[in-house]
């Protein structure tokens, strides 16, 4: 939707970046980005302010202690 173009990193070399995500996809880790050269590099990818999510699936709709799966992985350990 939005990004600051004013073309400055910071000294942690970061740009933020305002997006629309959908809710229903987990919230990504990494990003592959085209940089010059036609090169592609995975950049981190940090989030202002979330939503409370799923820190095991990355989904928007529950917390980690609602989730299936790293219930799943809980009970896998026993």
């Amino acid at each position: 939707m939005r990004m600051d173009n004013s073309g400055y990193m910071g000294i942690d070399k970061s740009i933020k970046v305002r997006v629309q995500i959908g809710v229903r996809k987990p919230l990504m880790r990494k990003l592959k980005i085209k940089i010059r050269g036609g090169n592609k590099e995975f950049f981190d990818v940090k989030y202002e302010k979330p939503p409370l999510f799923c820190f095991c699936c990355g989904l928007i709709m529950h917390g980690l202690k609602d989730c299936n799966e790293y219930k799943e992985e809980d009970d896998d350990a026993l």
